[in-house]
Formats: structure tokens, C-alpha cells, sequence
């Protein structure tokens, strides 16, 4: 399995939000759609988030989200909560919740472990602006014995624009944001080959989150996501 931030959808964050955190309006029973698409435009999978619980504190806030994964033929393949936070003048997502052990059948037994820290979109980005690199740690333990262990890096992530994008579910202004993901895996005492670092382009707006993303290989877009449905609770 290939853990990716943008086929999980969670990127697609549901909430109504102001560029400041004291301002942010988080509603819930609010859902959206990010689907996931191949080179060639077809459809690869869509996650939907809704928002199912709000913690409004003074200074701050938490959103719990549940996320399901569908295959392309409407199929469930997977379901997790994700929590997000807005403190200190930024939001951060921490996606550990994307794969629940009791969630997926075929590791019945297998528990999962993560480490690493949450994704964070600072509320004063700007061009130019480089962003705190992602490193995730997932170890899957069967029967008390560790047998797999994976790494994901997003890293060189750096806001390199402001601008609009439209999609299916509206037009938004963005932030631009590049960054270089590699993934490494291994099981037991063997060390899979790693993934090549790809680039990444993710076009986010503070109201609906993410509203595309795009994986790029030797200047080739491998495949992208993006916001396809948006509705407020």
C-alpha cells in the first residue's frame, strides 16, 4: 500500500474559514469530495470528509472529520478520522487516524503505530514562503512482532504563488504550493527499495482546503486530485 496524503483526501478539508483563526467558522455535518484521477483523466478513487464533532475553545479550535475512501466503482476501501486544529495562527492536520487497524480486514491482528508530525498551513502564507517539512512514521505490529515499517517525507514544501483555480466544485483562491515526497518502506530486516521523490503541486484555500493536488515524475503529472463536491451543514 502507497499511503498518500492527496488519495486520502484528506486535504479536502471541511470547513468555512477566514485566513485568521479566531475568525474560522467550522460547521458541522459540512461535506466534501476530493476524487482522485490517473494520467488520463479517469477515476481513480474519492474520499468524502464530514465534519462530525467541533471543539470551540478560546484559543482553539478542533474539528474531528470521518474520511471514506471509495474505489471507482462506489465500493468502500477504507474509513479513518482525521483531527484538525487551528492554534497559533495556523491549521494543522494530523492524518494518523487514516488507517484504523479494525478497518482493514485483510491486517485483521495488526495494529498500527505513527509517529511524525502534522501537516500545518500557516494562516500568514505569502509567495515565497518555505513551510515545515512532513515526516510520518507508520509501523504495522502483528502479534507483538514489528513487520513492517513505513516513512513518508514530504519536504522542500514552499509557497510559490497566489491564485485561482477552478474545479467542479467552484472557484477558489489558492496558495500554490510545491514540494518534493518520497516514501521508504521496510519489512523486518529488509529494506524495500525506496520510492523515487516525486514533486508534488497543491493549490489550497482556507475555505475548503485543498482544491487540487498533482504528483509530477521526471516533468510528467503522474496523476492528480481534486475538490469535486463542497456542502455546508
Amino acid at each position: 500500500m502507497i499511503f498518500s496524503l492527496a488519495a486520502a483526501g484528506i486535504f479536502g478539508a471541511s470547513f468555512v474559514a477566514d485566513t485568521a483563526c479566531s475568525n474560522w467558522d467550522f460547521t458541522v455535518g459540512t461535506v466534501t469530495t476530493m476524487t482522485s484521477y490517473d494520467d488520463n483523466g479517469k477515476i481513480q478513487s474519492s474520499s468524502t470528509s464530514t465534519v462530525k464533532k467541533v471543539d470551540a475553545g478560546a484559543t482553539k479550535t478542533t474539528v474531528e472529520m470521518e474520511s471514506v475512501t471509495n474505489n471507482p466503482k462506489g465500493k468502500e476501501e477504507s474509513r479513518g478520522t482525521v483531527i484538525m486544529t487551528c492554534e497559533d495562527g495556523k491549521i494543522m492536520i494530523d492524518i494518523s487516524g487514516m488507517i484504523p487497524a479494525e478497518n482493514r480486514k485483510e491486517t485483521k491482528g495488526t495494529e498500527y503505530k505513527f509517529e511524525g508530525n502534522m501537516v500545518d498551513y500557516p494562516a500568514t502564507m505569502s509567495a515565497g514562503q518555505s513551510l515545515p517539512d512532513v515526516v510520518m512514521i507508520m509501523r504495522a505490529i502483528t502479534d507483538g512482532t514489528e513487520g513492517m515499517t513505513m516513512t513518508y517525507k514530504v519536504v522542500d514544501r514552499k509557497v510559490v504563488a497566489r491564485e485561482s483555480r477552478t474545479t467542479p466544485a467552484g472557484t477558489y483562491d489558492c496558495f500554490k504550493i510545491t514540494s518534493t515526497n518520497s516514501m521508504a518502506m521496510q519489512i523486518g530486516p529488509m529494506n524495500v527499495p525506496a520510492m523515487k521523490p516525486m514533486q508534488s503541486i497543491e493549490w489550497f484555500s482556507f475555505k475548503v482546503g485543498a482544491v487540487r493536488m498533482e504528483t509530477h515524475k521526471n516533468d510528467k503529472m503522474m496523476n492528480y486530485s481534486e475538490l469535486t463536491a463542497f456542502k455546508k451543514g
